[in-house]
């Protein structure tokens, strides 16, 4: 028996602040999704399984391996930020920079 694996599918980017600096130890989940799904319609961690996550490097840098053919939602986020999350069609979108904001400080003062 011969079987022959498929290259591997992935989605690579980099995660910055919105002054462009590298966000390091961020988290990346990478959920599968039917098609015509939004961001904003999935959940965490996701209704088609189980999130596959990375975490960014020294220069904010992510791969998220391991994917099927399709549509995926990306979420971003790291310490003190909101999140961010893209819908994006793997292999296609094979690249993604996120931008995240801070969260706003809702503590009473």
């Amino acid at each position: 028996m011969i079987v022959r694996l498929g290259p591997e599918l992935r989605v690579r980017g980099r995660l910055t602040s919105a002054s462009g600096t590298a966000l390091s130890g961020a988290y990346v989940t990478a959920v599968a999704i039917a098609p015509g799904t939004t961001a904003d319609d999935v959940g965490y961690p996701g209704a088609w399984g189980p999130p596959i996550v990375a975490v960014t490097d020294t220069s904010g840098a992510f791969r998220v391996s391991g994917l099927d053919e399709g549509p995926h939602v990306i979420r971003a986020w790291a310490t003190g930020t909101s999140s961010q999350a893209r819908v994006v069609s793997v292999p296609e979108d094979s690249g993604a920079t996120f931008v995240i904001a801070p969260e706003p400080d809702t503590t009473d003062r």
